[in-house]
């Protein structure tokens, strides 16, 4: 619609269509006032649970209760619903993350040692957590495999590192670790299959990427640097 009048539908006088204009403008800004609430609601669940007084000794607790199977339903506003497992590292400079494996619901906790919830930052499911340390600042970084997708024939999983500092955790880099599908093919009255995987080896501060393109494998060399990881010798980041 173009939003002009129908000849065949009466206009009101003009007096009469001056005095609805404010309540058109009315509607509108309560339109407008509740789309933003719901943007910044919106905003604040990535890192919802800073505000909450959460301390790391309490989340350790429901957490261990949790894996004995308690009924925790929640630790501040992650759903503990579909948890599956947790692990705490300590990265030293009194920071601890902890994260929290669970389907649909899994994070990483940034805690300062005795002390409050810095960042909650939320993630797909991972599979594993390990730490490396790109720069060699003594702060090592964390380096997870997570599940971004599944379903009926479907199944894909992705590499991921994250940086941690006293104010925050920040994503990166992420490529393809595993991907696996079947359709259904009426010509072959079979599922046909697909399947790719990846791998990465850390040593010497460097990421290594191997993809297998058309059955070879092709390597990628990542290092730490400006704050990004950039790949090595032109090589470029996947």
């Amino acid at each position: 619609m173009d939003g002009s009048a129908s000849p065949n539908v009466d206009q009101p006088p003009v007096q009469e269509r001056i005095r609805q204009r404010p309540t058109l403008h009315l509607t509108v800004s309560v339109v407008v006032t509740i789309i933003g609430a719901c943007a910044l609601a919106a905003a604040d669940t990535r890192h919802a649970g800073v505000a909450e007084g959460l301390k790391l000794q309490s989340v350790r607790r429901s957490l261990a209760e949790k894996t004995a199977g308690s009924t925790v339903s929640s630790v501040g506003a992650l759903d503990l619903a579909g948890f599956e497992w947790y692990r705490e590292v300590d990265l030293g400079n009194r920071l601890h993350v902890i994260a929290v494996s669970g389907n649909p619901d899994s994070a990483l906790l940034l805690f300062q040692e005795e002390g409050g919830l810095v960042a909650l930052e939320r993630i797909d499911q991972p599979t594993w957590l390990t730490i490396f340390d790109f720069d060699g600042d003594g702060r090592p970084e964390l380096v997870t495999e997570e599940t971004i997708d599944r379903g009926t024939g479907i199944l894909a999983r992705a590499f991921a590192v994250y940086q941690v500092s006293p104010s925050g955790i920040t994503k990166l880099w992420s490529a393809e670790s595993y991907f696996r599908e079947a359709t259904w093919s009426d010509r072959a009255q079979r599922f046909l299959r697909r399947e790719r995987r990846s791998f990465i080896r850390l040593e010497d501060r460097q990421l290594r990427y191997v993809r297998i393109v058309s059955g070879r494998p092709r390597e990628t060399i990542l290092e730490l640097r400006e704050g990004k990881l950039q790949g090595v010798n032109g090589s470029l980041s996947p």
